[in-house]
């Protein structure tokens, strides 16, 4: 069984024995309820920049309006001893330590420490009683696991003063955005969810580190570098999520533009391989150890049509480019020697020549560093329910 799954059913088991949660018609939904959001949306469209600056400059939840509980090591808390024992178990071996969140003026407390290899949150809530004591709580309806490196997390908080957990993560990777699933803490039980969306405005800088003598594959390639930033910032999320659930990258390659013919299919498997060929040969030589799941998922190879004649292209993490493609491409560094300046976030698009049946080598004809910016808000709604 899931390490995380079996962490969850004990915890239950102990949520079980003798705890009543009274939710008579507490799932219905009430004006009250569904208005939360509602009003949130409200403060936040009146504060625009604001909302731009605290969680893309600050890196903070949203106050006044959201404000986050006090947290502490659980080990310093008195109701810590009084928890089930399976939380004096955790830490260490990829797990987090547990930390005790509270919310000043309520007995609204939760326990909770990172566990697993997607980083998932194991957490358990409970009220604080008299004497040092405390009655655990059942969980909120949630709707599937919070892991940090599938993009969600989940925290204690006040929203417009009133106590909830929130779940906060992505929205559509088409839609860029962000999304707060927010439940509110009715003294006895967990009320209705309702959830606001946040779209941003994003602008995609493009900048040219180097251009073969073909000076038109170069113009044409930064026309359609934002668009290749776009997809590949989803196709790298698709793939990160993917190994977190599978255990392994996804062998589904790296789609733009139309559905490759079978000369492009062809070419690409081509590309791949002088890559790969150079890899495995730097790995025998004990220059690199690079595996083949690291070299698929972190160079995308696809192809490209500019101004009517194909190419090959890949896009690359910034961050991974200078170990990976270095092996890939001959003398990479009188290409790609800008790039080890620039510490910004983004991909790097390569657009090569076609490579012929005979070819041992790749030949870039462009290098193009490619960036995502957050450069406002496109739009701030409320709904109601819990939104996946």
């Amino acid at each position: 069984m899931n390490r995380k799954k079996r962490f969850a059913i004990i915890l239950s088991l102990y949520g079980l024995a003798g705890i009543g949660i009274g939710a008579p018609s507490a799932q219905a939904k009430s004006p009250a309820t569904a208005s939360l959001c509602s009003r949130l949306v409200a403060q936040l469209r009146a504060s625009r920049a604001t909302v731009l600056h605290d969680l893309f400059v600050k890196h903070t939840m949203l106050p006044p309006w959201i404000v986050n509980a006090a947290s502490q090591p659980a080990q310093g808390d008195p109701a810590y001893r009084h928890l089930p024992p399976i939380w004096r178990m955790m830490g260490g071996r990829g797990a987090s330590f547990p930390t005790i969140e509270s919310l000043p003026g309520t007995a609204l407390a939760m326990i909770s420490a990172y566990a697993g290899s997607g980083d998932c949150l194991q957490y358990q809530f409970f009220e604080r009683k008299r004497g040092g004591a405390v009655r655990l709580l059942g969980s909120p309806p949630v709707e599937s696991d919070l892991c940090s490196l599938a993009g969600t997390s989940g925290s204690l908080a006040t929203v417009m003063g009133n106590p909830a957990f929130i779940v906060s993560g992505s929205d559509n990777p088409d839609t860029i955005g962000t999304r707060l699933n927010i439940i509110p803490w009715k003294a006895t039980y967990w009320g209705q969810a309702c959830h606001v969306s946040i779209q941003w405005l994003h602008r995609y800088p493009v900048r040219q580190q180097y251009c073969g003598p073909d000076r038109a594959v170069c113009a044409a390639a930064r026309k359609v570098a934002p668009a290749v930033e776009r997809r590949y910032r989803r196709y790298s999320t698709e793939q990160t999520v993917y190994f977190n659930e599978i255990g392994r990258f996804s062998m589904r390659g790296f789609r733009f533009q139309n559905t490759p013919t079978a000369r492009g299919r062809a070419l690409v498997a081509r590309a791949r391989h002088i890559g790969m060929s150079r890899v495995t040969a730097a790995e025998r030589r004990g220059d690199t150890h690079l595996s083949p799941d690291v070299f698929s998922a972190d160079v995308a190879f696809f192809p490209l049509h500019l101004d009517g004649k194909l190419y090959v292209a890949s896009a690359t993490s910034i961050i991974s480019s200078q170990s990976l493609l270095r092996w890939i491409v001959p003398a990479a560094q009188d290409y790609f020697v800008k790039v080890g300046r620039n510490r910004n976030d983004g991909s790097l698009l390569v657009v090569y020549r076609a490579p012929r049946a005979r070819s041992r080598r790749l030949v870039p004809l462009a290098v193009l560093s490619m960036h995502s910016r957050t450069s406002g808000i496109k739009s701030i709604e409320a709904g109601d329910g819990y939104a996946q």
